[in-house]
């Protein structure tokens, strides 16, 4: 499962860390046509925490001279996706420092509700906290090889439609079928414009 949604896609001349992205940028491109968002931006950059340097006193033969050594590494982090819609997104939620704009919504894309997926809500919570910024968890589809049948419609496309053009780099490569589940899992979704209608 991790293999095929870690793969690296290029969709209009980017490439994007998995399937799971790629998709959700097709997401974004169609929802901007159709005026569900006022725009988006790729690979939104957040600085969290400086450079913590230690000092230390270092002693020469006629003096002492004071050496600073880093301690800890300055800490940023790059989200997936900053969008902004034009009415508020079923499963997205907006707290923090954008709340002067209820449909700006950061974003972090997983294939997959794995440990890699659970990790990442420490960094969620650090920048939260230091920053003031919540960052929106989304997986855009669940794949009923994986998870129960009853749970596969829970995910982002299931409330607010699926992209109707997406490339085939999001379900193949080199002409194979290996991304096939990715087309598995939106059968019987509805598309964007039919949620908005």
């Amino acid at each position: 499962m991790k293999g095929a949604r870690a793969q690296k896609c290029t969709i209009d001349g980017t490439t994007f860390d998995s399937i799971a992205e790629a998709c959700f940028y097709c997401w974004c491109v169609e929802a901007k046509e159709l005026g569900l968002l006022k725009g988006f931006r790729l690979q939104p950059g957040y600085h969290m925490t400086d450079t913590v340097k230690h000092q230390i006193v270092k002693k020469l033969k006629t003096k002492d001279k004071i050496v600073y050594r880093t301690l800890l590494q300055e800490s940023n982090y790059t989200a997936d996706f900053k969008i902004s819609s034009t009415r508020p997104i079923h499963g997205l939620i907006q707290v923090g420092i954008h709340l002067y704009d209820p449909t700006l919504y950061i974003i972090d894309v997983k294939g997959a509700f794995n440990k890699a997926a659970s990790e990442f809500s420490l960094t969620q919570k650090m920048l939260y906290a230091l920053r003031g910024i919540y960052v929106n968890k989304v997986v855009v589809a669940y794949d009923s090889k994986y998870y129960k049948a009853a749970t596969r419609n829970k995910g982002f496309f299931a409330n607010n439609g699926v992209p109707q053009r997406l490339p085939r780099e999001c379900y193949q490569q080199d002409g194979k079928t290996l991304y096939a589940s990715w087309r598995r899992m939106f059968d019987g979704l509805p598309s964007i414009k039919e949620k908005l209608e």
